[in-house]
């Protein structure tokens, strides 16, 4: 078995070189699809509709302490899903027309996970 792994590795005269890049990659989208996935399930993109709000009143709307909020909704900002100015935050126009479950385009059709950890556990 240990032939079959080097001759994946093993090239004409020596070896490749092996870099972490793939890898590296893949660790690097996680922050970004958690940030995406936290905003979704909180509806963090339909609740502003076309407004801009700040983390203390989305905050009381979707009953969440508005200093964790903050740092969620600029992580949001950081890639781009939501535009900030002044501590107001408003989606971007993708986010807009794809994201916010209101709009007929919405690509997302999102279960919140919360929903389906608790179906998980009552079964």
């Amino acid at each position: 078995m240990g032939a079959a792994w080097e001759s994946v590795l093993d090239r004409g005269m020596g070896r490749d070189m092996v870099d972490s890049d793939r890898i590296d990659n893949l660790i690097a989208a996680v922050p970004p699809a958690l940030a995406l996935r936290a905003g979704l399930d909180l509806g963090i993109f339909t609740q502003p509709g076309g407004s801009a709000v700040t983390a203390d009143s989305l905050g009381a709307v979707l009953k969440v302490e508005p200093n964790r909020l903050s740092r969620l909704l600029y992580a949001l900002a950081s890639i781009g899903l939501l535009e900030v100015k002044d501590g107001q935050f408003r989606n971007a126009a993708d986010a807009s027309a794809f994201l916010d479950a209101s709009k007929p385009d919405v690509l997302v059709r999102h279960r919140p996970l919360r929903a389906a950890e608790d179906r998980g556990s009552a079964g």
